[in-house]
């Protein structure tokens, strides 16, 4: 009896597990299961096949800040032998580009402004750079009309500001400072300094410390 269907049941298991392959293959996770909600808008690639394989992506996002840009990017595929895989990220509602070019810049960088960058070069590790990162998070917790307790050391008095009052102060004194240490440097004969080498580190700094759940309401 058993010898009698022994190639059937041989078969069935053969194509049991056939069937479990192709639906595994058929069911791989995509950029659009992953957080976020990823959407492939524009890719180009170069016609080398054999090593040196340039992809460029972009893709549009829902979720800014929850999205899984490192999970999305280790999802393309990359080749070894001097392949380079790059990926931006767009926010939805905001422009973004149809086409791609493979040399860089791969698009109109001033008209269309990523919010993060994805890249696997030569040595096979992804790595993602997050544009504005402490931005998004500031326009999407901070309201701007809150209202902030500032402590006077020299007093002890409190004064309360909204956060939009902070926010600019940052950036204008900034531009203070900024004038401040040029005319200065120009008074004494120095030839004008690059300053932009890092213009973001201390508005970055008040943008996360705003981004913390510690507003108050002024007393009535």
């Amino acid at each position: 009896m058993i010898k009698r269907y022994r190639k059937r049941i041989i078969g069935l298991v053969v194509l049991a597990f056939i069937a479990v392959f192709v639906w595994d293959t058929v069911r791989q996770p995509g950029p659009a299961d992953l957080r976020g909600g990823f959407e492939e808008i524009a890719f180009v690639r170069n016609e080398q096949n054999k090593g040196g394989i340039v992809r460029v992506y972009a893709f549009r996002v829902a979720d800014t800040v929850g999205a899984d840009y490192l999970g999305c990017g280790e999802l393309l595929p990359h080749n070894d032998y001097g392949s380079t895989t790059t990926a931006y990220f767009f926010a939805a509602g905001a422009p973004t580009p149809s086409s791609l070019q493979l040399e860089a810049p791969h698009f109109d960088m001033v008209q269309f402004r990523p919010i993060a960058v994805y890249r696997k070069a030569e040595d096979g590790v992804g790595r993602v750079e997050l544009v504005d990162q402490s931005m998004e998070r500031f326009i999407h917790d901070v309201d701007l009309n809150s209202t902030v307790a500032l402590n006077n050391g020299r007093t002890g008095s409190q004064q309360y500001v909204t956060a939009f009052a902070i926010f600019t102060h940052v950036i204008t004194h900034e531009f203070h400072h900024k004038g401040q240490i040029l005319s200065r440097s120009r008074q004494l004969g120095y030839t004008r300094v690059d300053m932009e080498g890092n213009p973001y580190r201390r508005r970055l700094k008040t943008v996360r410390a705003l981004s913390r759940p510690h507003a108050v309401d002024p007393p009535r």
